[in-house]
């Protein structure tokens, strides 16, 4: 898959061809039979975050713009520099965690900022409605770390980990301090 992505993002055209140029071998412990299928689900989640980097690296335009025509900011999209952008808004959308840490670096950058508030329309406060709104959308009467304690650990996504990671260190941190700090006796 990552060759295909490469030659795309060079610029290469890639298309299809009906007629058979290859045989495909089927063997027992090939990656896609069902008795590896949660393994290969494993590889393929790691592949899709180096797959992003990829994305990330399109210069062509009209590409990109094929891949999400329905996109709000399609239109917009006239320079090559916009690329990440448009890609990590894109993907933000279909929930996929590692385009907002992008999101997150182009818009804590001065002068990317001002131009994505310039050419698109959208800052800090765009993304923080669209995180909200999505948030709504997800838990709309639920706790958040009440669904996060609910979900079994094959379920866990990059977001309720690190929440759980993170949690755990904070408790560890603070009551351990409490623990270990003994009360001071006052006499009057």
């Amino acid at each position: 898959m990552s060759l295909w992505l490469q030659l795309l993002c060079a610029g290469h055209k890639c298309a299809f061809i009906k007629q058979q140029v290859c045989n495909y071998r089927i063997h027992v412990g090939q990656m896609s039979s069902l008795k590896k299928e949660k393994l290969a689900f494993y590889i393929s989640w790691f592949e899709s975050a180096s797959f992003y980097q990829y994305l990330l690296k399109m210069k062509d335009i009209a590409l990109v713009k094929s891949v999400f025509p329905e996109s709000k900011y399609v239109n917009k999209l006239q320079d090559v520099c916009d690329i990440p952008f448009f890609i990590a808004y894109e993907m933000y959308n279909r929930q996929k965690p590692m385009y907002d840490i992008t999101m997150n670096k182009l818009l804590n950058d001065d002068k990317t900022r001002e131009h994505l508030m310039k050419t698109f329309g959208f800052g800090i406060k765009e993304l923080r409605e669209l995180r909200k709104a999505d948030f709504n959308a997800e838990h709309p009467n639920k706790n958040m770390k009440q669904k996060i304690y609910n979900m079994s650990s094959a379920n866990l996504d990059l977001y309720a980990l690190s929440f759980l990671v993170f949690r755990k260190l904070f408790k560890y941190v603070t009551f351990d301090r409490f623990r270990h700090h003994k009360k001071k006796k006052y006499s009057v």
